[in-house]
């Protein structure tokens, strides 16, 4: 990571599927006073704030998630013993999650590297992967004598924050790519680019300067722009064409904390009309029947496309299951409800009726708690007598009010699906 206080660092890797951003910063506490330090990170639509790193003296600090109210006893005794304390918390009024850092001395110099996750926007034969429109810029409060309480209540917006940003981007695909087409709304922008021999892997380079920043921590603003990027135009967009498309994927994560292995399979099935649609599928594949409950939310933010989707989703599984299978749609918001009271029967005259249901979905439904649906899956007696593999889906934005609990509840069930 570069030392250089002025410059923001972002690596995106970016495939088929999804898009991984990191973004690295430098902060130098240039006052005759400890400081408690603050990142905004203001929440965006369709993508999902992972984890942070902070790196002080040497020491590097990675997130952790504990309860709330743990986490601010943890960081209150750090700041009351004079060491530098950090807490996460998600400010539901605004709409953003704020990382404090507390108790930085005079001259520290503090690394920032915070990690996003995106899907990426199909549309007809492509993808598109626009760079998150904001990141986080840091400000900080005077601490004067080392306790929290008597922090100044006036934010001080320092002339070291970042203006300038380095931008790497690295797109790896499946087979060739065959068309790109790369929008950047920046002044006089510094590119470099490559692509590999056979055209699966392509590397651009960019160096901004900072144009239009506000209080909002966004680049570029266009009072004309309304959509539900806030009337903010994103920094940079990509929009390219691969030569195989219909080609499944098959991604793959390793986790060495707790030894697990997450895929991600991603093909293109063609909806049919279900009345001519072959439910007999013993003559294609091994039948693998099971339980299958998907969760579907439909609070507010997933109407329009998102909803859509959902839709669209849901057809392509009404006619994937196995022959001898059972689901259950859910759907959630502030509450919850079932679409049927029990697990129905993979039959043709229930996904007929399904697939007509489902037409009606609409994002409706309030917040988004996911808790609620996960509870009356993992309590459900209806399942007891079938005795098949049990599966959850669930079908989202991301985004969930009450994420500690929902968490949670998988951890302690995850045996079961």
């Amino acid at each position: 990571m570069t030392d250089d206080q002025n410059v923001t660092q972002i690596e995106a890797y970016v495939n088929e599927a999804y898009a991984e951003t990191y973004i690295k910063q430098v902060y130098i506490n240039s006052k005759n006073n400890p400081v408690e330090l603050s990142f905004d990170l203001p929440n965006q639509k369709g993508i999902q704030f992972i984890d942070f790193e902070v790196e002080i003296n040497d020491k590097k600090v990675k997130s952790k998630l504990i309860t709330k109210e743990k986490a601010e006893e943890k960081y209150s005794d750090a700041i009351s013993s004079g060491n530098t304390g950090i807490y996460t918390e998600f400010n539901k009024e605004l709409n953003k999650y704020i990382i404090h850092l507390g108790n930085i001395e005079p001259n520290t110099k503090v690394y920032f590297k915070s990690h996003f996750l995106q899907s990426l926007i199909s549309n007809d034969l492509n993808y598109l992967f626009r760079l998150m429109s904001h990141f986080p810029f840091p400000t900080s409060k005077i601490n004067n004598s080392g306790n929290r309480s008597i922090f100044s209540n006036d934010n001080i917006n320092d002339n070291n924050n970042s203006n300038k940003l380095k931008i790497k981007l690295i797109f790896e695909t499946s087979s060739p790519i065959t068309t790109f087409e790369q929008k950047i709304n920046a002044d006089s922008p510094t590119i470099r680019s490559r692509f590999n021999t056979d055209k699966t892997r392509y590397e651009i380079e960019m160096d901004l300067k900072e144009k239009n920043i506000g209080n909002n921590y966004y680049y570029n603003y266009n009072d004309n722009y309304n959509d539900n990027y806030k009337k903010h135009l994103p920094l940079v967009s990509f929009e390219f064409q691969i030569e195989e498309y219909k080609r499944p994927k098959l991604y793959k994560q390793f986790d060495p904390k707790n030894n697990e292995t997450t895929f991600l399979l991603s093909y293109f099935k063609t909806i049919l009309d279900p009345e001519n649609v072959n439910y007999n599928q013993n003559d294609i594949i091994k039948s693998f029947p099971g339980l299958y409950y998907f969760i579907i939310d439909q609070s507010g933010s997933m109407s329009g496309r998102p909803i859509n989707l959902v839709i669209q989703t849901l057809k392509v599984f009404m006619q994937s299951l196995s022959k001898g299978s059972y689901y259950q749609l859910i759907g959630f918001g502030s509450r919850y409800k079932t679409y049927s009271s029990a697990p129905l029967a993979y039959t043709k005259e229930n996904v007929n009726n399904t697939l007509k249901q489902i037409e009606y979905l609409k994002g409706d439904m309030g917040g988004t708690q996911l808790f609620e649906p996960l509870e009356y899956v993992y309590n459900s007696k209806n399942n007891e007598n079938l005795h098949l593999p049990q599966h959850i889906f669930i079908l989202t934005d991301g985004y969930t009010e009450n994420k500690e609990k929902a968490l949670d509840i998988i951890e302690k069930n995850k045996s079961k699906y």
